[in-house]
């Protein structure tokens, strides 16, 4: 919901065999950045504009609807781990030798990406243990290969890098996801209520999906007068 004129931004970006190599979508936590990533992802693949794609995920934690955050089970990503990730979906062969990793793994994956065009997309980058030792990393291995991050930290002090900062959802857009929201979680009342009764939520929390789904999931509970009136 609302992000077409994202989409087709950015594309744009990621479509020409040129500079930025790396594409960073930046903002605030549950502002969409993924989602942007996910949409974009399956819009090149339909394109066939790079012969493979990656996608790493450095979460850690997951905040459900009902406003619990849960950790993931996995291993905090380093950039030696992302490196054995990427090689494992890309050289899946290589992955099961018993080849020294720190000595081999890079080399033949930068061979890679140099010779055949990849889209590869590094998301929750800010959890990654070691951002600003990867980032050099990530430059080297990029062009013909193009990086597409997410991150909640703006990685300004890092040059080439293309920032572009996802906007919350107007109201309209906001509106919008609200109804689709509560038609999904069988809210009636919810899904079909005037502007009136639902312009409050935007003028309470503004544009933020996360926050929005949030709202929608407790008033399974709890009425949509006393959750506002909780949050201001």
């Amino acid at each position: 919901v609302g992000i077409q004129s994202h989409i087709e931004h950015l594309l744009s970006r990621l479509r020409e065999a040129q500079s930025p190599w790396i594409v960073a979508i930046e903002g605030l936590g549950g502002i969409g950045k993924t989602a942007l990533a996910d949409a974009l992802l399956r819009q090149i693949i339909g394109q066939d504009v790079y012969d493979e794609i990656g996608w790493v995920s450095a979460q850690q934690h997951r905040l459900n609807l009902g406003g619990a955050i849960n950790p993931v089970p996995q291993p905090a990503l380093t950039a030696d781990s992302l490196v054995e990730a990427l090689v494992q979906q890309l050289l899946p062969d290589l992955g099961h030798t018993a080849t020294p990793r720190g000595e081999t793994l890079l080399p033949r994956l930068r061979a890679l990406l140099k010779q055949i065009p990849h889209l590869i997309v590094i998301d929750n980058l800010e959890s990654l243990l070691d951002v600003e030792g990867l980032l050099p990393t990530l430059q080297e291995l990029a062009n013909p290969t193009k990086f597409l991050l997410t991150s909640r930290d703006a990685l300004y002090t890092t040059p080439n890098i293309y920032h572009f900062k996802v906007p919350e959802l107007d109201e309209v857009h906001t509106l919008q996801l609200v109804r689709q929201e509560a038609q999904i979680s069988n809210l009636p009342t919810l899904a079909t209520a005037p502007d009136s009764a639902l312009q409050p939520i935007y003028a309470t929390v503004g544009g933020n999906p996360l926050a929005l789904r949030l709202i929608v999931g407790q008033t399974h509970i709890y009425t949509l007068a006393s959750i506002l009136e909780h949050l201001q």
